[in-house]
């Protein structure tokens, strides 16, 4: 009977002693996480995740067409006193109006319009063209939006250098780590939003990224708002890359309206975006997760559009909803061994066997969990493999503070059986 109060002891101070590895397991954690090796784990899982993700065969068609206006004729301006290569406005007017005749459900262009030092890029051009662009919007009846980046900052009025013109301005900013796009940028001194780029064209982005029932708002969200600069703010989403591919393979390259003419079949009700999609002679690109060479900005924004029309939109943990996780997942596996421990009556040798055997179960577990949130349900949860080291470290970090624990308990005990002796000699 003594020897089962014993062990009961020893198992509820084992289970005690867990739950505090537990916890400290979990702040060591959230500190890993801001820390540059934190950020190579989290890179990982994301990498493992992101080419899981539910996406359409190469044999489907996507809801968006990029077309590629590398071999599109540039024309040559005098900026900060060099002369450089700009987007001929006058041939992608061209273009514009071939699309436009295709009936798309929209169309935008990856190219920053935007004015630099109060003047226009093309000054004989640009204003024409943008006035152009508001007549196509306005007779067709569809989306049109010209790219900004020097002027995301700055007030609406200025997007575009005259307020006329602001209506077509779409941020084409993408963020350091390009898993998710701009729903919308905000420069701080003003109230007004610049669309993405995507976000744009697709009228009602807002509500195709509803945000999580309010029980479990406190754990997720679809649309993270933060500061990016003291001076801008922004909302983004979680991008899905699995159409990336079949984007690229689709590709329609157009150095003049002909091309577009000869394929109108592929643009007919989808979205188009212009841009420069030749890899290597693109103006901008980005590394991606299971992409060898860098992508250009234009794909980024076309699986922007993509993820907004695919009917369900993806969930981001919080940090509060991380924290709940690392916790359950801890507390099952400190759960579970003391448990059965109790139940068999286990030896601290065979309570180490049965600890190690769960362990590595819930570390497959969690592995198997994380690709199944996004795959299913829709959920990223990145942190997965910190907890699967943090559950490997709990074993022993257990073991060496009970051991601790003991060694104190047996010190103290000693202390006061020294006190009474002392005391039972002097009386």
């Amino acid at each position: 009977m003594l020897r089962e109060t014993s062990s009961r002891r020893h198992g509820a101070a084992g289970f005690l002693v867990g739950c505090v590895i537990v916890a400290l397991l979990v702040v060591g954690k959230i500190l890993v996480e801001d820390s540059g090796l934190g950020r190579q784990f989290d890179q990982f899982a994301y990498n493992l995740i992101q080419w899981r993700m539910p996406g359409p065969s190469m044999s489907d068609e996507t809801p968006v067409v990029v077309v590629d206006i590398t071999d599109l004729p540039p024309d040559y301006r005098i900026i900060a006193g060099r002369m450089v290569p700009v987007t001929s406005r006058t041939n992608l007017l061209s273009l514009l109006d071939a699309i436009v005749a295709e009936q798309p459900k929209g169309i935008g262009i990856d190219v920053d319009f935007s004015p630099q030092d109060g003047a226009f890029i093309d000054a004989m051009n640009d204003p024409a063209f943008f006035q152009a662009c508001l007549s196509l919007r306005r007779n067709s009846g569809r989306p049109v939006s010209l790219g900004i980046f020097r002027t995301r900052k700055q007030e609406k009025e200025t997007w575009l250098l005259k307020p006329e013109f602001s209506d077509l301005a779409a941020t084409i900013r993408v963020p350091v780590q390009n898993r998710r796009m701009p729903l919308w940028d905000q420069a701080v001194a003003t109230q007004a939003r610049c669309p993405g780029l995507g976000a744009a064209l697709v009228s009602d982005a807002a509500q195709r990224l509803p945000k999580p029932v309010r029980w479990l708002s406190w754990a997720m969200e679809t649309v993270a708002e933060h500061d990016v600069t003291p001076e801008l703010r922004t909302a983004e989403f979680f991008i899905n890359y699995a159409p990336m591919r079949l984007l690229e393979k689709e590709r329609i390259q157009a150095g003049d309206a002909a091309a577009i003419r000869a394929l109108r079949h592929r643009i007919a009700g989808r979205y188009v975006l212009l841009g420069y999609a030749t890899p290597g002679d693109a103006k901008d690109t980005f590394n991606l997760a299971g992409q060898i060479d860098p992508v250009p900005g234009v794909y980024l924004h076309a699986c922007a559009i993509c993820t907004l029309l695919q009917g369900r939109p993806f969930y981001e943990l919080k940090a509060a909803g991380r924290v709940a996780l690392d916790v359950l997942f801890g507390v099952l596996v400190l759960g579970s061994v003391t448990l059965i421990s109790r139940y068999y009556s286990l030896r601290e040798s065979s309570k180490g066997k049965v600890q190690r055997v769960i362990t590595w179960a819930a570390i497959w577990l969690i592995i198997l969990v994380g690709i199944a949130l996004v795959r299913v349900v829709h959920l990223i949860w990145l942190d997965f493999l910190l907890v699967c080291i943090a559950l490997l470290v709990h074993a022993p970090a257990e073991k060496i503070a009970i051991g601790i624990s003991l060694w104190l308990r047996r010190g103290w005990n000693g202390i006061i059986r020294d006190d009474a002796g002392e005391n039972a000699a002097s009386e």
